[in-house]
C-alpha cells in the first residue's frame, strides 16, 4: 500500500510530502492539493506503464507526446510545472558573464511497503521539452526500474477522475 508521496515542482506544489494511512478520506479547501496529489499518482502510473513498453537502458528517459498523454487532459505540458517554469538560468562559474541553463524537473516519488514490510520507493522525473512533449525518466535509472518490474514490486495505481459518472 502506498503510504507516502513526495512531489517537487508539480503544479502549485514546490515541494510537499503527502502521508497516507490504510484508509484516507481526502478533504480540504479549494486549491489545497487534493486533486494535484491524485493527478500526480495517475501520472506516475502512466509513466511506469510507458517504461514497461520501452526498451530503454542507461540514464535517458522516454519522450512522451501530448496526444498520447492519457493521464490528464492538458492543452500543453508547461501547465504541470510550478509557475509554468521549466528551467532557470544561473551564472556560469566557468564563463563569467554567461548564464547556464538548468532544467527544473518534476519529481513524483511514491513510497510503499512490500509484503515483508520493507519500505520501497520509485521516483519518476519529468523534464520539459516543448508544449507538446516531455521526457519521463526513472530517477534511479533503468536498471532499478527493470529489476522492480521483473520482481513485481511496483504498486498498481488506478485513478478515476472526479465527475467521471462512476
Amino acid at each position: 500500500m502506498i503510504h507516502k508521496l513526495i512531489l517537487k515542482n508539480f503544479k502549485k506544489v514546490k515541494e510537499e510530502t503527502f502521508l497516507f494511512n490504510n484508509f484516507d478520506l481526502i478533504v480540504g479547501a479549494n486549491n489545497s492539493g487534493k486533486s494535484t496529489s491524485l493527478q500526480a499518482l495517475a501520472i506516475w502510473q502512466f509513466c511506469v506503464d510507458q517504461f514497461r513498453l520501452s526498451k530503454k537502458k542507461g540514464t535517458n528517459g522516454i519522450q512522451v507526446v501530448l496526444p498520447n498523454f492519457t493521464a490528464l487532459p492538458l492543452p500543453e505540458f508547461n501547465l504541470l510545472w510550478t509557475d509554468r517554469t521549466d528551467r532557470e538560468y544561473k551564472d556560469d562559474p566557468i564563463n563569467p558573464g554567461k548564464k547556464s541553463q538548468l532544467f527544473i524537473y518534476i519529481e513524483i516519488d511514491v513510497y510503499w511497503h512490500n509484503q515483508e514490510g520493507e519500505e520501497k520507493n520509485f521516483c519518476v522525473r519529468l523534464r520539459y521539452q516543448t508544449p507538446q512533449s516531455v521526457y519521463a525518466i526513472p530517477n534511479d535509472g533503468w536498471s532499478k526500474f527493470v529489476e522492480m518490474d521483473k520482481n513485481e514490486e511496483l504498486p498498481r495505481i488506478v485513478y478515476v477522475p472526479p465527475f467521471s459518472g462512476l
